[in-house]
């Protein structure tokens, strides 16, 4: 039998069953994933899974076929195994990088739905200072404790945002966070409005000129670089950002950002003391959209 046949037929019964091999554990693995992110729906975890090892029995079995011609031929037992050896290598090195794509992928939806699923933002963003003590309310009408202080893992379910209705990019950012997708509900009062004493009467309107103030639902207080990112953590697209924003590598960025920001607003806002009526943007009521 010619040897050039015989290393095709090697070549083919290797490939194959690799790649059946590969198909199957990651059925079998995947399919926990995929069960996760969807929320232990079965049915649909297993629907979503074949489709997978569909697209990748084609597309591997495609290269294995597509890769088979050896347009120098086999004369002897030597080239057999240098062309099988060259064949198989090339098809184990795809079939591993097919692999580590698959991983990859299920484990950045696992980790996108688990995300969405959290309840309490980053750490660092918890309303904590710098010491990781509770943060007090500001201002000296924040004694009172109206807003009841809570601990740091409470889940935040609500949140509202007050902001400064005469700062153009505060009013810029309040209707860029109404477009985008919102895990938590955003409600976006201006800070000393009508509105805002009635949610927080015993929340100093002074101390809320000063930077941005986000209140939790169950009282938790954010203010600054804290309060940005939780407002980012509180939406879909930027949650995971919200956490790098946290670490030792975002944390200077978040930072700067938030004093570039108060920068730009000490010379282009028209100050709204807390003895004048704050003017509502236009945009309707301060419900989120």
């Amino acid at each position: 039998m010619d040897l050039t046949v015989v290393a095709y037929v090697v070549y083919l019964l290797i490939s194959v069953a690799l790649t059946v091999w590969v198909a199957r554990t990651l059925s079998r693995n995947g399919r926990v994933f995929l069960a996760d992110v969807l929320h232990g729906n079965e049915k649909l975890a297993e629907a979503v899974n074949h489709l997978l090892v569909v697209g990748f029995y084609l597309v591997n079995l495609g290269f294995v076929t597509l890769y088979l011609k050896n347009s120098d031929g086999v004369t002897n037992a030597r080239e057999l195994f240098e062309a099988l050896s060259v064949k198989v290598g090339v098809v184990l090195l795809v079939l591993g990088v097919m692999h580590l794509v698959n991983v990859y992928v299920l484990s950045r939806i696992r980790r996108r739905s688990a995300l969405e699923r959290e309840q309490t933002p980053p750490r660092t963003a918890a309303g904590l200072d710098a010491a990781g003590d509770p943060g007090p309310l500001v201002g000296p009408r924040a004694r009172a404790r109206a807003v009841s202080p809570v601990t740091a893992n409470a889940p935040v379910r609500r949140l509202t945002v007050l902001y400064d209705a005469q700062c153009p990019l505060c009013t810029h950012l309040r209707h860029w966070l109404q477009r985008q997708r919102q895990l938590v509900p955003l409600d976006l009062v201006p800070a000393g409005s009508a509105e805002a004493r009635r949610r927080f009467p015993e929340l100093d309107p002074a101390s809320t000129y000063e930077e941005i103030t986000v209140v939790g639902d169950l009282g938790q207080v954010y203010r600054g670089t804290s309060a940005w990112i939780v407002c980012l953590w509180a939406l879909a697209k930027y949650r995971s950002k919200a956490h790098w924003l946290t670490t030792p590598a975002g944390a200077p960025f978040a930072r700067g950002t938030v004093l570039a920001a108060a920068k730009y607003r000490s010379v282009t806002a028209a100050r709204c003391g807390p003895g004048q009526a704050c003017t509502v943007p236009p945009g309707g009521q301060w419900a989120p959209r």
